[in-house]
């Protein structure tokens, strides 16, 4: 039985044994198993020794040589001191992207994490123990459920947090639309999604959190009470989903990390400061540009966004609803202002007005689901504040005393003049 000499054999006898295989004395395998080393390699070895020459030196001929794709100490330099300036709190990730996009160069994530450690720019973190989620399949078409969240965040870097509303589809994961405000209220959403449903439509389902937009969380609320925003959404027969925990939603919370960790970055590298500007960018190029990166390919190439239908008037649905009892004069009382309805062809005491609102402006008002003609009328001045009896009864005892010390003070001097 053929025993291995090892890796670490003699040279001569390396030598001889590949000199054997080539005049054909021994097989490749069986040289291979002598040497302890592969088929492939005995191969080129035995190639190697026939083009030798009498050349007895068997080592790779790129032993000691610089490997090709090895990163020159300039761009390392440059990639080290671009962590310490523009690219400060950069996480490997986002350095290997952002130095690719403004300088050209392609580095691996690896390679720059590697760069970084070295140069003192990273410090490696040990993985934590997470729990474990079931993963949920993804939806089969484009726009057959849109995932919606909002997240506070200092986006601008001045130190005032803003929300940053997103939809995500969950078929892939594709970024439609996102948008900086000022909270997360129902007003907000319902401004993004005019927007949106100008661009791709109305999507089938919406999948959201708990949060009071969507649903009424007060435990003394009937079960078919609805918000403002629930109650648009079943107008524009979108079906609402709200989800248990964070991770149920996770792509859109997988979303909200990414954005945190480069918008913030690229708003400040480009000089973004306000939020007119933050949107624009956001609109113009930067969700091209996360879904070029991050978008997969759907399970089916059906599109189900919905057209919006004639009947469908988003002014008036995507808007504050609520509702007031008419009273003898045809007024209703609203947010502090008194409606006056000009309608007087009928009698419309004790019936329900709907008053509809945009940005605390009456739009219009709807009697029997009929548009009816309004004005608003002058606010009325406050009734002034009803003074306590204890209050008066002071102020009035101390006025008596003020006027009789006035008049002893008075007969006082004008008996001391007779005096004198």
């Amino acid at each position: 039985m053929l025993k291995p000499l090892g890796c670490k054999s003699d040279t001569a006898k390396t030598y001889d044994i590949l000199q054997s295989c080539i005049d054909k004395k021994i097989t490749q395998k069986e040289c291979g198993v002598l040497l302890g080393l592969s088929t492939r390699q005995i191969k080129r070895k035995c190639k190697l020794l026939r083009n030798s020459k009498g050349d007895t030196n068997l080592s790779h001929r790129n032993t000691g040589r610089s490997p090709v794709n090895r990163i020159s100490e300039v761009v390392r330099n440059h990639v080290l001191e671009c962590c310490n300036t523009i690219y400060n709190d950069y996480g490997p990730t986002l350095v290997s992207y952002e130095y690719n996009r403004m300088y050209g160069v392609a580095l691996a994530v690896e390679t720059t994490r590697q760069i970084m450690i070295a140069g003192g720019a990273w410090v490696a973190h040990a993985r934590k123990n997470r729990r474990i989620h079931n993963m949920r399949e993804r939806v089969l078409c484009y726009g057959e459920m849109v995932q919606a969240d909002g997240t506070e965040y200092d986006w601008l870097g001045d130190g005032n947090k803003y929300v940053m509303l997103v939809f995500i589809d969950d078929a892939t994961s594709s970024l439609l639309h996102a948008v900086l405000v000022k909270s997360e209220s129902s007003s907000s959403y319902m401004e993004a999604l005019n927007d949106y449903f100008k661009k791709h439509g109305r999507p089938m389902c919406l999948y959201t959190d708990k949060h009071g937009v969507f649903r009424v969380n007060m435990p003394s609320a009937s079960e078919d009470a609805q918000t403002q925003f629930a109650r648009a959404m079943e107008e524009l027969d979108i079906k609402m989903i709200q989800a248990n925990s964070p991770q149920a939603k996770g792509r859109v919370e997988r979303a909200n990390r990414t954005l945190k960790g480069r918008l913030p970055k690229r708003l400040k590298l480009l000089g973004i400061k306000t939020v007119e500007d933050a949107n624009k960018y956001l609109q113009d190029k930067f969700i091209a540009e996360y879904n070029y990166n991050f978008a997969v390919v759907p399970s089916s190439p059906i599109n189900v966004h919905r057209p919006l239908e004639a009947s469908h008037n988003l002014e008036q649905i995507l808007a504050i609803h609520e509702t007031r009892r008419i009273s003898k004069n045809h007024t209703v009382q609203y947010n502090n202002q008194v409606v006056q309805i000009m309608d007087a062809t009928s009698n419309l005491h004790k019936k329900h007005a709907k008053i509809i609102t945009k940005n605390n402006e009456i739009m219009s008002v709807l009697v029997d689901g009929q548009d009816v003609k309004f004005r608003v009328l002058k606010i009325r001045p406050k009734q002034s504040d009803v003074a306590c009896a204890k209050m008066i009864n002071l102020a009035v005892k101390q006025a008596k005393e003020h006027i009789l010390a006035a008049n002893a003070q008075s007969t006082f001097g004008r008996g001391l003049a007779l005096l004198l």
